[in-house]
């Protein structure tokens, strides 16, 4: 071992150290920042891909697209039929020029809908007598425009299955009011159309329900063809069939190039039942076999899990409480159980789902035979609960009642991470007895062997690996204790040469073995030396694999420049607490007496008559935290309105997942659904218009939450635990009593905190707690990934690691992280680096025994001078930081072909006379927004006459944050009333953010009464530089500029710029936006921004990310500077301005966002941006002209290129 690699990894950044332990220093050492694997913008779905995002608009668009042509097929049977007042060239040029047929005014009337005249009275008309065709055309239009929610028994199986409940009972609500009434939905809504009551948004209606019933009236009333029923039929209602989502299924881990297996088959079922039962212990001893037969009467249940207790109540029906440390797993274990298996042979009337066959005669007349998987693949397959019923019925031979029973079971979705085939060879051994690892890898050794082989030699090969696996324990074992890294052999190498020895089994045949007790996915790559690709196996997470393509890019790229070797010593560092005996005693018990909690409230709700699920379960905890109380609005929960699905009440985030919050309990609020949907919404409760006080029936938040006793119990708590502190020096027992106080205290600081953040502090707070969890994930996977080149990898614990941090003297013992600088991810990976295995051995034990032992072990250093690493250690930790260049990594593929396989329909012959059904196509594909979602129109400003852009509003105090945001109202009428009842509210003493969110704005009725009417949404003029023309208007306006649909450029839709040198030798650019190289790059007359003419001398493009180094005189002199005086002269581009040719820059090593590092510029400099450069102490942010950067900057790609490593090769 040579060197040692530290790696502290994270979401969207990577701090890396390289140590030499010998000559105890470091070599070198540097941080790469990138973008994370999932967007970050406000308001958008958390925790998915760019892809992901864009495929969410994508099916929207084929969504809109299907139903236009719906419509068009509909017009289309109207017009053959004389029902609609439109020409088939007419709907043809619709159709295929896009061009609408305004100049058919006979079809503008036609559309068109008054109070007597409308498409809802021709419906219920139409269901009464017989109607004119143009009338009935009308009527028809109007239900394949509305046709209704089509439920699909598969869908019914996800994560939406709450919400479809919800749906099917606002439909059957529906239905029985049409029983009752004995009406159409057309006549129904017709009447309540005539009361002037909303339709639409109370009333869900189905397809097959309301819908299909009202159309087969219609045409018996007017008693029309079968032709035309049938193709009307067609028209209206016809939905293709989903395309199957079987492929995009991972392969199983095992068998490559073989599906994995649906986590609700039988037989994934069995195999996860007994690779639980098999790992049981009881005082260290398996089950026998007649325990493991009654362990598994647990596993059927209907429901998806149960607890341990349960098994071992079937094992032992009087087990003593008091004994549970017996057995290897705690009595609330969650296992999960089979469901399937318990339906299918509850429903069969059998003991044995697997010995289960039906015999019947197929169609062919001749007599067939089914067994358990038929049964499957119908579950699987039929969307309908009818024709699922009917297969159950005459082709299974089930009863009616079997068959009712049978098409309610719902298979869970999702994938195991292996396939049948693999799992059919696994089950034998399993069933044997034998844990799942060694069943998996004996699986294939039949196949390998020769089964004549195994089943002679089988018994004594197991028995052989078992001591080999006993004798690599005790070794391994032995070597952690000494804290040695002994050279012994792996596992998997021992069995390799037992059965080469023994049996003559190549290394290629056992390459064929299920790999023996392997987490990894990545086959041994020390030979060539450079990591494989990513492989995350079934798990595919956009931030993990991001991180880890940019680890993988950044160890290959030191292996080739030989500042690492196959000898190098890795450590990472890995986000997971270490708890002492006393802190998971405290958790146990805290465990405990939350299970106890959880069986009380349990008996409760079903002492009032409702099943106790889960999440009732939840609610009904937030519900006594809460004092039976809704702390946004104060108004009292009632029982029933907590457990009814009506959706009155509703779990919420109090701090929303896609601003950083989890779901946690300590996040999670109960509420009244209209006050969240409607006026918290996505923000935080301090934005809440009644946070501080009383706004209209709402009480105040703060006053609710003093009302709930949480204030009180925190302050209770902490007083507690200081007198719990003193108490426990010394006293284990008052230890364990301190920390769980501790826990609780925790958990009522994180419940208000989150009432208490505000947007200012939580976008300084940067670092969520999934992130921390992104992180544990990402630093696992990567040492999976190390350990395929680097047989020296090893983890290294996160809480260890601040220990270190802080007794090195490298961080304040109370200091916190500083994370404005990303150099904090080298210093961190520069301890990582020199935490060697035996001082980490040395204080993991001594944190196992006590933690308090622990910190004294590791701030012993502060006494003793030879303790850190090497007497200098935090010196020279800060003096290498001083050197770091920061990599940006940022990922420019806006403009990035795709490429994609496409199934030709006709095959071609290619040149040596084969067919070709597979081609490659590329298209071109626009990685980016190309501009805004908010569409806006134009009209002319009726007081200056000037053209502006206008868009539709709530008013709010979020659209409108001053009084002087007032003056943008396009109608002076509704400016003056909204200003009017502001200055009203505003004189008893309400702030202008106050008076704008109590709502209730309407017109004036009169002098200072204001009872027209209701004012929710006005228009108001908005600024745009150059606003987008995205499309033409239906209906054509005599002024031009009216007829196009408006938005403007996408933040970053200028994704990159041309560098140019003018004749004079300033710089000078050329920017180019995505929409307009979408819109143009394909023309005929189209020229590249690098080749546009009289320019001058083209440089180069630079885009936002791309880095430049500032020199003082002339470039030159940066070719002299060491990497510690480069440090104060590299920027990142973060803004090319469109309008003045102005470039803004921030420093490499800043880390805090824009905003926050402005303000303290205001505050330090008195300017939020520089504007000039500073050669000794660098500016945080500068926005410069084109003089100060023609004159002092070089760019990267220009005149310079950055590795990954940070090293800078000067290209002139």
């Amino acid at each position: 071992m040579s060197r040692i690699l530290g790696l502290d990894v994270g979401t969207n950044s990577l701090g890396w150290a390289i140590l030499d332990p010998f000559q105890k220093v470091f070599v070198d050492t540097g941080v790469v920042v990138f973008q994370q694997g999932i967007p970050e913008e406000k308001g958008r779905e958390a925790e998915c891909s760019p892809a992901a995002e864009r495929r969410k608009f994508r099916a929207a668009r084929r969504l809109k697209y299907r139903r236009r042509l719906r419509k068009y097929h509909t017009l289309k049977v109207l017009i053959e039929n004389q029902m609609c007042p439109l020409t088939i060239p007419e709907l043809q040029n619709w159709i295929r020029n896009g061009k609408f047929p305004i100049e058919n005014r006979e079809f503008i009337a036609w559309l068109s809908s008054t109070k007597e005249d409308n498409p809802y009275y021709f419906r219920a008309k139409a269901a009464e007598r017989k109607l004119p065709p143009l009338e009935l055309g009308r009527a028809f239009y109007h239900l394949a425009i509305r046709r209704g929610f089509r439920s699909s028994r598969k869908e019914t199986s996800g994560s939406n299955e709450k919400e479809l409940t919800s749906f099917k009972q606002e439909i059957n609500r529906l239905t029985e009011i049409l029983q009752r009434k004995q009406c159409t939905l057309g006549q129904y809504f017709y009447e309540l159309f005539q009361k002037s009551e909303k339709i639409r948004k109370i009333n869900r209606c189905g397809r097959k329900e309301h819908y299909e019933p009202e159309f087969d009236k219609i045409c018996e009333v007017q008693n029309l063809p079968e032709p035309f029923v049938s193709e009307m039929r067609k028209a209206i209602f016809l939905q293709r069939p989903l395309r199957s989502q079987k492929y995009l299924a991972g392969h199983c881990s095992l068998e490559k190039k073989r599906v994995r297996c649906l986590i609700g088959h039988p037989l994934f079922e069995r195999y996860r039942m007994l690779s639980f039962i098999n790992s049981i212990r009881k005082n260290g001893v398996p089950l026998n076999e007649q325990e493991r037969q009654k362990a598994q009467a647990a596993f059927l249940v209907s429901k998806p899990s149960f607890e341990f207790e349960k098994l071992v109540r079937k094992l032992s029906p009087g087990y003593p409480k008091n004994e549970w440390s017996e057995w290897n797993y705690p009595p609330d274990k969650s296992i999960a159980s089979s469901p399937v298996t318990n339906q299918l042979q509850k429903i069969l009337g059998t003991e044995d789902l697997f010995a289960w066959h039906h015999e019947y005669i197929g169609r062919d007349n001749k007599p067939k035979s089914m067994d358990y998987q038929t049964l499957l693949d119908a579950l699987t397959f039929f969307d309908d609960d009818g024709m699922l019923k009917n297969f159950a019925i005459e082709r299974a031979g089930l009863t009616v009642d079997q068959a009712e029973k049978f098409v309610k079971i719902r298979i869970p979705t999702g994938y195991a991470n292996f396939s049948l085939y693999a799992i059919r060879k696994i089950l034998p051994f399993l069933e044997a007895g034998h844990i799942q690892t060694r069943a998996v890898f004996l699986a294939k050794l039949p196949d390998v062997l020769g089964k004549d082989v195994f089943q002679k030699n089988g018994e004594k090969i197991i028995a052989d690996m078992e001591q080999l696996e006993a004798d690599w324990r005790m070794e391994r074992e032995s070597a952690s204790e000494s804290g040695e890294r002994a050279a012994f052999l792996s596992l998997t190498e021992r069995i390799k040469h037992y059965l080469e020895d023994e049996f003559h089994v190549t290394p290629d045949r056992f390459e064929l073995l299920y790999r023996y007790n392997s987490r990894s996915d990545y086959q041994d790559h020390t030979r060539s030396g450079i990591l494989p690709e990513v492989n995350l196996g079934m798990i595919y997470n956009p931030m993990v694999y991001r991180s880890l393509n940019v680890l993988r890019r950044l160890v290959n790229h030191l292996r080739k420049t030989g500042k690492i070797d196959a000898d190098t010593e890795i450590h990472v560092e890995l986000a997971r607490s270490v708890n002492d005996k006393n802190t998971r005693m405290a958790v146990a018990n805290d465990q405990k007496k939350q299970e106890n909690l959880r069986k009380q409230y349990k008996e409760a709700i079903e002492a009032e008559g409702f099943e106790a699920t889960e999440e009732r379960i939840l609610r009904y905890v937030l519900w006594m935290e809460q004092n039976k109380h809704c702390l946004y609005t104060g108004k009292a929960i009632g029982l029933v309105d907590l457990m009814s699905e009506n959706d009155l009440v509703e779990l919420e985030h109090t701090v929303p997942r896609s601003r950083g919050g989890d779901s946690s309990r300590e996040n999670l609020t109960l509420c009244f659904t209209d006050y969240n949907r409607y006026t918290k919404k996505n923000g935080l409760p301090t934005a809440c218009p009644n946070y501080d006080v009383k706004w209209k029936e709402y009480n105040s938040i703060r006053e609710n939450i003093k009302v709930a006793g949480w204030e009180e119990k925190r302050e209770n708590l902490r007083s507690r635990l200081e007198k719990l502190r003193s108490a426990a020096r010394g006293n284990p027992q008052k230890r364990v009593e301190m920390l769980e106080c501790r826990r609780e205290f925790e958990y009522w600081c994180a419940k208000l905190a989150a009432f208490e953040i505000t947007d200012e502090e939580l976008r300084r707070k940067g670092f969520s707690r999934r992130q921390l969890v992104d992180t544990g994930i990402i630093a696992r996977h990567a040492v999976f990934l190390l350990k395929s080149v680097y047989g020296n990898t090893y983890s290294r614990n996160g809480r260890v690691t601040e220990w270190v941090r802080k007794a090195w003297g490298v961080q304040g013992i109370y200091e916190k992280k500083d994370r404005c600088d990303h150099r904090h991810h080298a210093i961190d990976a520069m301890c990582i680096a020199a935490l060697t295995e035996d001082f980490f051995q040395k204080i993991s034990a001594a944190h196992r025994a006590d933690e308090e032992k622990a910190m004294a072990y590791a701030r012993y250093n502060s006494t003793l001078p030879d303790a850190y690493p090497w007497r200098s250690f935090p010196e020279d930790v800060f003096e290498k930081s001083e050197e770091i260049l920061v990599t940006h990594f940022i990922r420019h593929n806006e403009t990035k072909q795709a490429k994609k396989q496409v199934h030709l329909v006709t095959p071609y012959k290619t040149a040596d006379g084969g067919l070709r059904r597979v081609v490659t196509a590329g298209g071109d594909t626009v990685r980016g927004q190309l501009h805004k979602e908010s569409y806006f129109g134009r009209i002319r400003d009726p007081e200056s006459g000037e053209k502006k852009s206008v868009l539709r509003k709530e008013l709010n105090s979020q659209n409108f944050k001053a009084e002087s945001a007032l003056a943008a109202i396009v109608d002076p009428a509704i400016r003056e009333a909204v200003s009017a009842q502001l200055r009203l509210r505003m004189s008893s003493g309400k702030s202008f953010k106050e008076a704008m969110d109590e709502g209730g704005f309407r017109m004036r009725s009169g002098d200072d009464v204001f009872q027209g009417p209701p004012i929710r949404k006005v228009r108001s003029f908005v600024r745009t530089a150059e606003p987008l023309k995205i499309r033409r208007h239906a209906y054509a306006s005599e002024a031009e500029y009216k007829n196009y649909i408006y938005a403007d450029t996408a933040k970053g839709g200028n994704f990159k710029a041309a560098l140019f040198r003018a004749p004079r030798g300033k710089l000078c650019y050329c920017l180019q936006s995505l929409w307009n190289w979408a819109n143009a790059h394909k023309r005929p007359d189209y020229v590249p921004p690098e080749k546009q003419p009289g320019v001058g001398e083209f440089l180069g493009f630079i885009a936002p990310g791309t880095m430049v180094l500032a020199y003082e005189n002339t470039p030159d002199e940066l070719k002299k500077l060491s990497r510690r005086e480069l440090n104060k002269r590299l920027y990142k581009i973060i803004v090319i301005e469109k309008d003045i040719q102005r470039l803004s820059l921030r420093y490499h090593c800043e880390a805090r966002a824009k905003s926050e590092v402005q303000e303290e510029m205001k505050k330090t400099l008195g300017v939020e941006e520089a504007s000039t450069i500073s050669f000794q102490e660098p500016a945080k942010l500068l926005k410069i002209t084109s003089g100060e950067f023609s004159n002092h900057l070089i760019f990267e790609g220009i005149d310079f290129v950055m590795s990954i490593d940070g090293e800078i090769r000067f290209l002139k």
